[in-house]
């Protein structure tokens, strides 16, 4: 028995069993569900009774299953499965078929041997009468992938009619070779995948060939439902380009097998010259001043300029952008959970864009003048955590930065506004709200800056600068405090000759301390905090006697 319902072998270890009687072994296991029976006898009478077994009792009446065949075998050395150890023949001897193969049925190696039929099969030693004569071989190959039950394919004609057709399959990434005759004629080979995702490669690396006359007229695996390849055999057809490696002149219409496996680029100072070209295909190329094959020097090029505002230090081949005068600003944007819905322009004097974008990084050349920001969410609901920073490239200065949801200006989900300005004092930026203790009467743009006076009276201010201890009667009473912060305290200003706390230093307080005199630690009664009293604290209470705390 096995409680778990998972045997001895072989999920969880290689374990086994064995029943023996008299030397006999009646049983072996190990690979079984819950459990697992065998039954025996045991006494005169109970034997082995089949006379075929290695063990076999004669006088046995009843068999007791203990028959032992491992002794059994094909003891005709002759045959290909002799078995040297077998002391009783058990009738299993098999001989060589004509392909080799012991016990074969001549399958594995038969196939057409006439090499002038279209089914022609070189790997065949034994003809199966299968040749056909006359036509051409139409050569199909498929390497199945992991689910080969979802392939077909088809043969048709030009009227549609099918001449052939495989499929589904059975064992996967196994390779099968179909061969279809067909006379002089156009067709069409379809391949089709069930599930739709073709044979290759998302559940194993399949792929397919169709062959005709030793010419491959397609290869293929990565499709979806299906694929289809248009093809013609016979006198007239052939391949009609010049320009492939198997041209034929005599050829009247394009068979589809044309191949430019030969074709390159067959100049040797190209920067793409292809050795094993024999036919030049005009591909050739030549490096860009980048040092890239066929390039347009733009990989290099740029502003090469440091006086422009928007130089590049990469550069190597200047492409005429330089640009003179202004200042160079970078413009990054991005970080946030719902990157596709930013956008962002610039604004100058109030209407005109000058620069607009999306997320990443964009350098910009501007003028001195005042700037908006605009920042929109096409969702609505503000940036996500997405920012923008805005900085001189050539100082490095952060010109601005922020982002939608504390925007100056607007709704904060959709559209915002932020401003900055180059070079300039004159924008008018500034607190506009007359209530403001920052108030800018000049400001012709509200920047959003707008302060209030804290508790304290500090514009802008966050209350701390007045806070202190409210309580007259505190030891550390603070006269100039306008908040309480809770700070106030009543121990460090009391009298410590009060002993018992009265109120007044008298005989009281005398008596406690001298119950207590003597004490080296621990004590009640330490006037002058050395952990001890003694005459010390004596002499500090009776200066302080009399005294009202």
């Amino acid at each position: 028995f096995d409680a778990f319902g998972d045997c001895l072998c072989c999920g969880y270890g290689t374990g086994s069993y064995d029943l023996t009687v008299n030397g006999a072994v009646l049983t072996t296991g190990g690979e079984f569900l819950s459990s697992e029976a065998t039954e025996f006898c045991i006494g005169e009478g109970f034997g082995c009774t089949d006379a075929t077994a290695c063990n076999y009792d004669s006088a046995a009446i009843n068999d007791n299953g203990s028959c032992n065949y491992d002794c059994a075998g094909c003891m005709d050395d002759t045959a290909c499965n002799y078995d040297a150890t077998a002391t009783q023949d058990d009738g299993s001897c098999l001989v060589n078929d004509e392909c080799g193969v012991c016990g074969g049925d001549n399958s594995s190696c038969g196939g057409c041997t006439d090499p002038e039929a279209c089914n022609y099969d070189a790997a065949a030693t034994q003809d199966d009468g299968s040749c056909i004569l006359g036509g051409t071989g139409v050569v199909i190959n498929i390497l199945t992938d992991e689910y080969p039950g979802e392939t077909t394919w088809s043969l048709t004609d030009v009227g549609g009619a099918t001449i052939a057709s495989g499929g589904p399959y059975v064992d996967a990434a196994t390779a099968i070779q179909e061969v279809v005759c067909v006379g002089d004629g156009c067709f069409t080979f379809t391949i089709l995948d069930a599930f739709g995702d073709g044979l290759c490669c998302g559940y194993g690396t399949g792929s397919y060939d169709l062959t005709v006359n030793g010419a491959v007229l397609t290869t293929g695996g990565e499709f979806l439902s299906s694929e289809a390849t248009e093809f013609c055999i016979g006198e007239g057809f052939g391949c009609t380009d010049a320009t492939a490696c198997n041209y034929d002149s005599e050829a009247i219409n394009d068979d589809g097998s044309c191949n430019f496996d030969c074709s390159g680029c067959m100049d040797e100072t190209a920067c793409n010259y292809d050795a094993t070209a024999t036919q030049d295909d005009g591909s050739c190329l030549v490096n860009d001043d980048c040092g890239v094959c066929g390039g347009d020097n733009s990989s290099c090029g740029g502003c090469t300029d440091p006086e422009a505002c928007n130089y590049d230090a990469g550069a190597t081949i200047d492409d005429g952008s330089c640009i003179l005068g202004g200042t160079g600003i970078n413009v990054t944007v991005g970080g946030g959970s719902w990157d596709s819905e930013i956008s962002w322009s610039i604004i100058q004097d109030g209407d005109m864009i000058i620069a607009d974008g999306t997320i990443g990084s964009l350098d910009i050349c501007i003028g001195d003048g005042c700037f908006t920001f605009a920042m929109n969410d096409s969702y609505g609901d503000g940036w996500n955590g997405a920012t923008y920073t805005i900085t001189n490239t050539v100082s490095g200065d952060i010109i601005g930065s922020g982002d939608l949801d504390s925007a100056t200006t607007g709704d904060g989900m959709s559209y915002g506004e932020n401003y900055f300005s180059i070079n300039t004092e004159s924008c008018g930026f500034g607190c506009m709200d007359a209530t403001a203790c920052n108030y800018d009467a000049e400001a012709l743009i509200d920047d959003g800056s707008c302060l209030e006076f804290d508790l304290c009276g500090v514009c802008g201010g966050d209350s701390t600068t007045c806070n202190g201890c409210t309580d007259a009667e505190a030891c550390n009473y603070d006269a100039d405090a306008l908040n309480e912060d809770g700070s106030c305290e009543y121990e460090s200003c009391a009298c410590p000759e009060d002993v018992n706390g009265d109120g007044v230093i008298s005989v009281a307080d005398i008596l406690v301390l001298l119950g207590e005199f003597g004490c080296t630690s621990g004590c009640s009664v330490d006037i002058n905090g050395d952990d001890a009293t003694n005459v010390q604290d004596i002499l500090l209470l009776l200066a302080a006697f009399g005294t009202t705390c």
